[in-house]
């Protein structure tokens, strides 16, 4: 990012060249500066939440919008932002709100400069919650795509044993060559279950699976590896690497590609190989499509004939 390369430089084109009188930097990222600081010092990576650094260090910025971490701040109306040196606002998710960003402009020396400054959490009402969505083109698309079922009915909540042990062995037999994986748990939230008789949805693998990742192979060493699944996070599918050369292993590309500290401490990018070419819930949901048999962990799922 150039401006934050070099931010002096930036700055000078935008005041001087481009005249303008105000800056506003909307990002995508976070503001925790301290998230994964340690593993990104490691592996002589900046830091991936750049807002905080971005209020904090980049002069001449009026208002940094924050997003990433699904925080809102500031929840209560206020006319100081004192957390970082330019004021930061993170505008909560999901569409559950905004924040209301009010100014007091006065026209000096030819620029506008801000007297004034409002901020407020503005929760969104019920009518536009609900009622929004629809209106949009592609959203019945979308709706009917998510909710295309599988010849799969719930039976029953499971434990999370049982859970656990069904759903690893799902991944392994999904998974394309080679068959193992280092991959985060399924997620386990009840309230995230179908009701019992229901038949599972393409919908249900998106919440279990909530990111859109892809899986990509990573070569890695046996310490590696250990260090990986020492972290408790992650599931290694498949049988533990033994030997001392490398072997292939299926990852989310959302972890190797740098949004997550450990890995990017740990791995480099010549060991990043293949990239699959479907998401990997859409894997999941063309194997399940088609599969005849589960598991025998799998009580808790019927296929319907």
């Amino acid at each position: 990012m150039t401006f934050l390369k070099d931010p002096k430089k930036s700055q000078k084109i935008l005041r001087e060249k481009q005249q303008v009188d105000l800056i506003i930097a909307l990002l995508h990222s976070g503001s925790n500066k301290k998230f994964g600081d340690q593993e990104n010092l490691y592996a002589g990576l900046p830091n991936a939440n750049a807002a905080g650094w971005v209020a904090d260090h980049v002069p001449g910025v009026d208002l940094v919008v924050s997003g990433h971490a699904h925080q809102t701040f500031p929840r209560r109306s206020t006319s100081h932002l004192n957390r970082y040196r330019a004021p930061l606002v993170a505008p909560g998710a999901f569409g559950n709100g905004w924040i209301e960003v009010h100014w007091s402009l006065e026209l000096r020396q030819k620029r506008w400069r801000i007297t004034q400054s409002h901020y407020q959490y503005v929760e969104a009402p019920q009518e536009i919650a609900e009622d929004w969505l629809p209106w949009l083109p592609w959203q019945k698309q979308a709706d009917q795509f998510m909710t295309t079922a599988l010849p799969i009915r719930w039976l029953k909540e499971p434990s999370k044993t049982a859970w656990s042990n069904c759903t690893n062995k799902l991944t392994k037999v999904a998974l394309p060559e080679p068959r193992r994986a280092l991959l985060p748990s399924w997620q386990y939230e009840p309230r995230l279950f179908p009701n019992t008789g229901e038949v599972l949805k393409r919908s249900h693998l998106h919440r279990w699976w909530p990111y859109r990742n892809h899986l990509q192979l990573a070569s890695l060493h046996r310490p590696q590896l250990n260090i990986l699944i020492d972290q408790k996070k992650w599931a290694l599918i498949g049988n533990r690497l033994v030997e001392p050369s490398n072997q292939d292993v299926w990852m989310l590309n959302y972890h190797l590609q740098g949004n997550e500290g450990v890995y990017r401490a740990l791995i480099d990018q010549d060991q990043i190989g293949q990239l699959d070419s479907i998401s990997w819930q859409e894997r999941l949901f063309q194997f399940l499509e088609t599969n005849k048999t589960l598991p025998a962990d799998c009580d808790f799922l019927k296929i319907i004939p």
